[in-house]
């Protein structure tokens, strides 16, 4: 493998791993504005929802076959590439935080207060449980929007 492939492997794990702090820091400040934390999950790393399940299949398939195409031909920078994207991808994965706390919700790395929340509600659909919230998240918009939050089984609100 050229130096030059070594030098962008460690330049993107520099830049996965400085997306990854700034995203916990962030979290960690934000955090705060939401008050006492009554509930929290992550919507990534979360078994009770399906589509996290396939999901997370997906990414450890993905990475072991990465490993084996690293261990097969150690030579080659396919399973180099692939690893890095994967690495770069999960840097991501503090956005996927929910808080609900006594002064608002931070959802997706976005704190929307309950004094913007005209509507919250508990929805069952099947199986699967919801927190449906309406009310105007951004500004200048004056058409109130629904959101629906889904809400693992181990989590009361």
């Amino acid at each position: 493998m050229s130096s030059f492939l070594i030098i962008s492997y460690i330049v993107l794990l520099i830049i996965s791993l400085s997306i990854f702090l700034y995203y916990l820091l962030s979290l960690r400040v934000k955090k705060k504005s939401v008050g006492d934390i009554q509930a929290q999950w992550s919507s990534f790393f979360n078994f009770s929802f399906w589509i996290n399940r396939f999901v997370l299949t997906a990414f450890t398939a993905y990475f072991l076959w990465c490993i084996y195409q690293i261990v097969h031909s150690p030579q080659s920078s396919n399973g180099y590439h692939r690893l890095m994207i994967l690495i770069f991808v999960l840097s991501f994965t503090p956005r996927w935080n929910v808080y609900v706390g006594s002064e608002g919700i931070l959802l997706h790395m976005k704190f929307i207060p309950w004094s913007s929340i005209s509507e919250k509600k508990n929805i069952f659909r099947g199986k699967n449980r919801y927190l449906e919230i309406s009310g105007t998240f951004r500004l200048g918009l004056s058409k109130p929007e629904t959101k629906r939050i889904p809400i693992p089984k181990n989590i009361s609100l």
